[in-house]
């Protein structure tokens, strides 16, 4: 069994409706069974899975005490993925939680004040030593003319079974390198003199 823990010190950035959607696509896939397990107080994610008609994904209720042990047991009857929601904050029981991850995925919607507070979630993930991804959220489709768009999907070759992560490429795939410095540069026109660049 795979445990992908979703973190992120930010509220609102996703964590919990990432973690639904990436088990309904496993157990949609083939990938199955697959586990959900909340340990945000707030309760969102459990909330959904009890309104949800469907018999899957399924969620274990595992006291934080116990998560170690709750994993263990799932693992043992041949769970194939277990997505963790966890609370937005830094805390040491989200240190705790990443070190039972064998992937860490971080949710980010692309804006300054989203972008910011990710770099002390990184680092905790780092010190985890736990390879992590990033996925973008809420993010709005740009038009022809801003970027080449590619359906080309590429899996975490990592991983046994069929990949549940998938990442779009974009410009770079196609080989244009220029494409930051033009982004960079619309920006500071954007922005205009006697602001610093978030970008340079």
């Amino acid at each position: 069994m795979k445990t992908i823990v979703i973190t992120s010190q930010k509220g609102g950035s996703g964590k919990t409706t990432l973690a639904a959607h990436l088990a309904v696509e496993a157990e949609r896939i083939g990938d199955s069974p697959s586990w959900l397990i909340d340990t945000d107080k707030q309760g969102t994610l459990s909330l959904w899975h009890e309104r949800r008609e469907s018999d899957t994904p399924q969620r274990a209720d595992v006291p934080f005490a116990r998560l170690a042990g709750g994993l263990k047991l799932l693992q043992d009857p041949g769970a194939a993925y277990c997505c963790i929601d966890t609370p937005p904050t830094i805390s040491e029981q989200n240190v705790s939680i990443l070190a039972l991850a064998d992937l860490v995925l971080i949710p980010v919607r692309p804006s300054p004040a989203d972008l910011w507070p990710v770099s002390e979630t990184v680092t905790l993930v780092k010190e985890a030593n736990k390879p992590f991804l990033f996925v973008i959220t809420q993010a709005q489709g740009q038009g022809p003319g801003e970027y080449h768009r590619s359906d080309h999907r590429s899996s975490v070759r990592a991983w046994p079974r069929r990949a549940i992560v998938h990442c779009r490429s974009r410009a770079r795939r196609h080989g244009d390198d220029e494409w930051p410095n033009r982004a960079r540069d619309r920006a500071e026109k954007r922005r205009g003199p006697g602001n610093r660049s978030l970008m340079a």
